[in-house]
Parts: C-alpha cells; sequence; structure tokens
C-alpha cells in the first residue's frame, strides 16, 4: 500500500531502528515510545487491521512478539511486559 506508513517502514522507504527481521515480519523501535523498549511488530504484508490480517500472518506476528519479548527482557530486564493492540479507531 503506497499511503501506509508501515509498508514504507518496511520496504525501508521510511528509517527505522529494526530490531528483529524475518522472511514475515519487522519488529522495530517506537518512533515515540511509551516506556523503554517500546517495539512495533508488523507483517511484511500488508493488512490494514486484525480485521483483515491473514491467520497465518497473525501466527507469524505473534510468534515475532514472543522472539522480540525475550529479546527485551534480556536486554531491558524489565519488570514487566505488555503486548497490546488496536483495532478500529475506538480503540485507539
Amino acid at each position: 500500500m503506497s499511503d501506509c506508513t508501515f509498508c514504507k517502514i518496511v520496504a525501508g522507504l521510511l528509517p527505522s531502528y529494526r530490531v528483529l527481521e524475518d522472511e514475515h515480519t519487522l519488529a522495530f523501535l517506537n518512533i515515540r515510545p511509551v516506556s523503554p523498549g517500546h517495539t512495533l511488530v508488523v507483517p511484511r504484508v500488508h493488512a490494514r487491521d486484525v480485521w483483515e490480517i491473514s491467520e497465518v500472518s497473525h501466527g507469524e506476528v505473534a510468534d515475532m512478539v514472543h522472539r522480540v519479548a525475550a529479546l527485551l527482557k534480556t536486554a531491558l530486564a524489565p519488570e514487566g511486559v505488555n503486548v497490546k493492540h488496536n483495532t478500529g479507531e475506538a480503540a485507539g
């Protein structure tokens, strides 16, 4: 999608600090972090939201979230972690 910020980051058209990536997903630090290590995980295939993403892609994102959480635990030793997804304007 030409107007999707996340697609532009995946394609390397916008700068990002990449934490981890594989053939299906990309994890990168949030430009406006809420806390240290605030990382976004996105599929490499455009999906507008959780209603649009395929079950397979959703699973690949979940796998990457698990891997990133382990990295952040090792690197930052946080007391906890939040895993969050927002779909729709009402959700944030």
